[in-house]
């Protein structure tokens, strides 16, 4: 018999120690829904700005840095950064594989700040299937966010206000950006894989900065080789381009982001020329550009080898043009189709960011939109599409996020299995298993027996099937 009104002091104590924990996982799928994040499968460690690196990296022992966690973790391990601010530098180094990603979460949506001054790079990243989810991200540095690897996913992150005072390019030539994709230098030429940036926001980036002769402007999110997803980002008021690919991209898709008051184009595209550096199989669609000091669009220096750059139904206002090409080869290499040359009417534009950029009901980028069945949701987590064909931009008109509010009953048991289906006759075993499993409004019930709470508990009504499970 099941006594859910019953718990024994014992349990309650240990529940009520995890308690706050409730909180996580329902956050981590409202914000991480869109991308829908891998399930962690190894050890989950803390971060808190109330730990010490001395400590084991428990919940009730954290680590104090980031970057203690990043040098501990091995593949399928999670790590959750608890609110506050995190003023050290991160550099991930350890690899996670294909069926066993490493993350890295902030446990509330940008609660956890990254601020720091005197270094050119915050976080830098050199290992392959590595998440970065949900951290606000911001100091005098010229990049935000620095990846060298592949199968590397940056989702839902808040990343802002970055550059120096003085405008210094940190003697590097160049001003860098909020998100850099920056290849592999163990390939020649450089390269990488499969790196999707997806529900970002970016802004003010060295915005007042003057141009200098010779040396490259800031730019928000920059994609420098090979393949990957740019998607449900929103991007303004940076010192160059919004959306920059250039040196060595190809199989990218940038679909339903939102570019408006930049400083040269919302979107570029281009090759530096060198060897092997072609760009090709390019595909834009579903992008708003809007009220950028240059054009919407720019085609730059794509020269021999490079093929199938496509734009489809973007919109396109407030530009001082519609699009900019300067390149070599045929015409053909770049296709245009479905374009809308109209304001998209958001519900407040505000050049400053403080607007509203969903769109109005009266919006000629509602249902003007092509399919694209690779992201299945918009920036709040609304399911694509809602009305007759997907909107335009980052934001789907007229439907809800998705949350749960009240879901299903999982049972977990020390006896039981984490290859189960996590029902009565058949529960799961491993909190490190279950709990990112779970969504919002779903009730885990465990059953007899001792376990480990070393484990995760989120967002979830936690009850012991009868007296005898112990934490």
């Amino acid at each position: 018999m099941r006594h859910l009104h019953k718990i024994n002091p014992y349990i309650r104590i240990n529940v009520l120690a995890l308690v706050f924990l409730i909180f996580i996982i329902s956050q981590m799928h409202a914000v991480f829904g869109q991308a829908a994040p891998t399930s962690t499968t190894g050890n989950v460690y803390y971060v808190a700005t109330t730990g010490s690196d001395s400590n084991p990296g428990t919940i009730t022992a954290p680590f104090r840095t980031i970057q203690k966690a990043a040098d501990v973790v091995s593949s399928g391990d999670m790590v959750l950064v608890m609110p506050g601010t995190y003023n050290n530098p991160v550099t991930t180094n350890k690899h996670g594989t294909a069926s066993a990603r490493i993350r890295f979460v902030s446990q509330q949506k940008w609660g956890a700040k990254i601020q720091t001054a005197g270094v050119p790079y915050i976080w830098t990243n050199k290992a392959d299937y590595v998440n970065i989810e949900g951290f606000d991200i911001s100091g005098d540095g010229k990049i935000g966010i620095l990846n060298y690897a592949s199968h590397t996913q940056v989702l839902g992150n808040h990343v802002h206000h970055l550059g120096r005072a003085d405008c210094g390019d940190w003697g590097t030539g160049d001003m860098g950006a909020a998100i850099d994709t920056a290849g592999s230098g163990a390939t020649s030429p450089r390269d990488a894989t499969d790196n999707d940036i997806i529900g970002n926001l970016v802004h003010d980036h060295s915005y007042n900065c003057p141009r200098v002769s010779g040396i490259s402007g800031a730019h928000g999110i920059y994609h420098g080789y090979g393949s990957g997803i740019i998607s449900n980002n929103i991007v303004y008021r940076v010192m160059s381009y919004g959306f920059h690919l250039y040196h060595h991209p190809y199989n990218t898709d940038i679909v339903n982001n939102i570019a408006f008051n930049n400083r040269a184009a919302g979107f570029i595209v281009g090759s530096d020329g060198g060897v092997g550096s072609t760009v090709h199989d390019i595909y834009v669609a579903n992008n708003i550009f809007y009220d950028n000091d240059w054009v919407g669009i720019a085609v730059y220096g794509l020269g021999s080898g490079s093929s199938n750059i496509r734009f489809n139904n973007n919109l396109l206002y407030g530009n001082s043009q519609g699009y900019g090409f300067n390149y070599g080869g045929s015409p053909d290499l770049v296709t245009i189709s479905g374009d809308v040359l109209a304001d998209p009417q958001f519900v407040n534009y505000q050049p400053d960011g403080s607007g509203d950029y969903h769109l109005k009901p009266t919006s000629p980028a509602i249902d003007k939109g092509i399919a694209f069945t690779k992201i299945s949701e918009d920036f709040d987590g609304v399911q694509r599409p809602v009305g007759s064909a997907y909107d335009i931009g980052a934001y789907e008109y007229g439907g809800t996020a998705t949350t749960q509010t009240t879901g299903n009953t999982y049972y977990i048991s020390p006896t039981g299995s984490d290859s189960n289906p996590g029902t009565s006759a058949s529960p799961w075993k491993t909190f490190a298993f279950t709990i990112p499993k779970l969504k919002a409004g779903d009730t885990l019930i465990l059953k007899d027996g001792t376990y480990n709470a070393h484990g995760v508990f989120a967002g979830r009504r936690i009850s012991p099937a009868n007296h005898d499970a112990q934490l």
